[in-house]
């Protein structure tokens, strides 16, 4: 795992509209109770805490991480890091109805996934950005390590890159269990959620 941290100004804006336009599914997908339910779940959202084990794919390199998200009002949240060791505490402060993110002088750099404009810190605010919005271009009944789910897909484009977000949600609490976003058919990120409680 290689990530650096260097000073930046006190505040710094990255944008996640982009990120969360580009999970957005483009196809309506039969408009199924399942698939309403799932979005008017995140859209909804008020407070919302998870911690996730995230799994980044560059290529070259597999990176790591176990973040803590936790909203607390809606376009108030904040990404804790709890692995690895290196950069464990730095926090990210997300403000502005989910669309900026300020870091408190310093920036993680953990450099984009291929095709995607995502990076392993932005993964999870994008996902719950794409959930709230996005209506699933598939979706099935299924279990996932022994768990009833629901498996949702979510296609969409970045440039010339076809993206493909997979998530599966219990099918008792609609909390997320896992999400995967792939690149032209390469998996790019994993994410395990350990834990979500609203």
């Amino acid at each position: 795992m290689t990530a650096a941290i260097h000073k930046a100004p006190r505040r710094r804006a990255i944008l996640l509209g982009i990120a969360a336009a580009m999970l957005l599914a483009t196809a309506c997908g039969g408009g199924t109770n399942i698939t309403s339910d799932i979005q008017a779940r995140y859209a909804g959202l008020k407070e919302f805490t998870a911690t996730v084990d995230i799994a980044a794919d560059y290529g070259d390199r597999v990176s790591h991480y176990t973040v803590v998200y936790e909203q607390t009002s809606p376009g108030e949240a904040s990404i804790s890091i709890e692995r690895p060791s290196e950069i464990a505490g730095m926090t990210a402060h997300i403000k502005g109805g989910g669309s900026e993110l300020h870091y408190d002088g310093l920036i993680l750099e953990t450099g984009p996934l291929a095709g995607t404009a995502l990076t392993p810190i932005d993964a999870v605010p994008a996902m719950l950005a794409a959930w709230a919005v996005s209506r699933a271009s598939d979706f099935s009944s299924t279990q996932y390590n022994g768990v009833k789910c629901w498996q949702l897909t979510f296609l969409s484009s970045a440039g010339e890159n076809t993206i493909e977000q997979t998530a599966w949600f219990s099918a008792d609490t609609l909390k997320p269990i896992r999400a995967e976003t792939s690149a032209d058919g390469r998996l790019v990120i994993a994410c395990d959620f350990t834990s979500a409680e609203w």
